[in-house]
């Protein structure tokens, strides 16, 4: 195990360009926790990994925030990646456990400081919900085209395909599914952000990473 941890560090760190790979993956985990903050004062739901770690929050009674129940969840299940498969992880790894979520409790600090509430009139807040999407999904294919690592929530469904023999699509329809019941039973919001993410970011993002591949090329 310490070889293929030295292996995996090795390897993440010798990439070209990895400066232009950090930034990118730090701007995408960043823009991110934006979009999807946005979405949330929208009253459109959130991702199923938000809506889940939202839930546990909101189960604390807010003793723990949003990035700290995700860093929490993120910790349990990276335990798994490693026992299992750690080839998935990386410097991406940790920027996204520890990014995402608390970049959306920054945001909801902000959103409360400037008393933006949301949108009432429902033609701007579908022409919100479309850039919003668009900038989450944008930023997802950054984050992944920077490939530093996955996050473990993502890393999970890939290990469960391989070794279960399971077709993938499947195996990450229900975990996402089971993540988003979680979130619902512990009263955390679903809408539709919740669906898009869970059934249209994957291929979207595959299109748009493209792209930003050949800048890394």
């Amino acid at each position: 195990m310490k070889q293929k941890l030295i292996s995996l560090i090795h390897a993440t760190t010798k990439k070209d360009k990895l400066v232009l790979r950090i930034l990118l993956a730090a701007f995408g985990v960043f823009t991110m926790g934006f979009g999807m903050s946005v979405l949330e004062k929208l009253n459109f739901g959130t991702d199923p990994y938000t809506c889940m770690n939202n839930g546990i929050s909101l189960a604390s009674g807010g003793f723990i925030s949003l990035g700290t129940a995700g860093l929490l969840v993120s910790a349990i299940m990276l335990i798994f990646v490693v026992i299992f498969d750690i080839s998935g992880l990386g410097l991406g790894t940790v920027f996204n456990m520890v990014g995402f979520g608390y970049s959306i409790d920054l945001f909801r600090f902000i959103w409360g400081k400037v008393g933006f509430e949301g949108v009432q009139n429902q033609a701007y807040r579908y022409i919100l919900l479309v850039a919003m999407l668009a900038i989450f999904i944008l930023a997802v294919s950054v984050y992944l085209a920077a490939d530093l690592g996955s996050a473990p929530y993502d890393a999970l469904p890939v290990i469960i395909s391989e070794k279960a023999k399971i077709r993938f699509v499947f195996v990450r329809m229900c975990w996402d599914i089971c993540a988003v019941a979680i979130g619902f039973l512990l009263s955390s919001s679903v809408g539709i952000t919740t669906l898009v993410c869970a059934f249209f970011v994957g291929p979207a993002a595959a299109v748009v990473r493209r792209a930003v591949d050949k800048m890394l090329a």
